[in-house]
């Protein structure tokens, strides 16, 4: 058995303590959090995207934001999500819905794709924790 190396720079920033799913025959990155980065707007993920998602819609309670409602500071916690058929060619599912978090569960639960409770703290604040729970499904049988 041998690792291979399918990609060397994926086309998301660099995160922590995100989360991978396997949903749909396809691998999921969703959300995470990038402390320390330099650049604070540019470690966010992106949050003011009028196109629709391809082939499914994300539902469930709040909007995502880029400024941490609690601090005022840009939000270094991700709200993006990722799919790959292959590992080699990523894409983007835009927009998601949840406030930037990470340590989120994700899980595949009867035919939808379940993101629930994360975080939404950095090293500089409290750990809040959030009880919301949002579901992608397929909706037809085309696949993204």
């Amino acid at each position: 058995m041998d690792w291979r190396c399918e990609l060397l720079e994926a086309p998301w920033a660099p995160r922590r303590y995100h989360t991978v799913a396997s949903f749909d025959e396809k691998l999921w990155v969703i959300a995470g959090c990038n402390f320390g980065g330099a650049d604070a707007a540019a470690q966010r993920g992106p949050i003011e995207d009028p196109r629709p998602i391809d082939g499914g819609a994300w539902t469930g309670g709040s909007e995502g934001l880029g400024i941490n409602p609690r601090t005022g500071r840009p939000d270094l916690n991700r709200n993006d999500c990722w799919w790959s058929s292959d590992g080699k060619v990523w894409h983007e599912v835009t927009p998601v819905p949840w406030i930037p978090r990470h340590a989120a569960a994700v899980f595949d639960c009867g035919g939808a794709l379940l993101l629930a409770s994360g975080s939404n703290g950095d090293d500089s604040t409290e750990y809040p924790m959030f009880p919301d729970v949002w579901r992608l499904e397929r909706w037809g049988p085309a696949s993204l």
